[in-house]
């Protein structure tokens, strides 16, 4: 493709990149948000690990989704560049060209806070099912005292 041509200078601009098609189209048509792609982390941060999903398309995955709840200090904690990693697409901003990824195996804090919430409702639900438990000394000593006035 002809960019530009400078007739004083005698030059002309030509670019082969854009006449190939643009690697970012094609990936944000075929990889829809929630869907589970493989990447290679090809850079860290101190905020988070970049990802290449494709090549010419990154994804961030940020610090706080990494190190399964434990707080990290730097990405490299956890990751290493060159690392192949299954990552799943939060969001895709069109407009700004920026995909934001969670590993594949991420637990949100409120996921585990609702399974813990269903756990003790099974508890309780299972304890309420159960015979009557003996009671306390106070109640036994209360029962006691009624046959004796009968």
């Amino acid at each position: 493709m002809v960019k530009s041509i400078d007739w004083e200078k005698e030059r002309i601009s030509l670019s082969y990149k854009e006449t190939l098609a643009d690697p970012w189209d094609s990936f944000v048509k075929n990889s829809p948000v929630g869907s589970q792609v493989m990447g290679t982390v090809s850079r860290l941060q101190q905020f988070g690990a970049f990802v290449t999903l494709v090549e010419g398309v990154d994804g961030l995955v940020h610090i706080s989704k990494l190190g399964d709840g434990r707080r990290l200090n730097h990405p490299r904690e956890v990751l290493e560049v060159g690392q192949d990693i299954e990552v799943i697409i939060e969001s895709i901003d069109e407009d700004d060209r920026r995909i934001s990824l969670t590993p594949s195996d991420y637990k949100a804090p409120e996921d585990a806070e609702e399974a813990e919430r269903q756990e003790y409702k099974k508890f309780v639900a299972g304890k309420k099912k159960k015979e009557p438990s003996m009671g306390s000394l106070g109640e036994l000593l209360k029962k006691k005292m009624e046959e004796k006035k009968k």
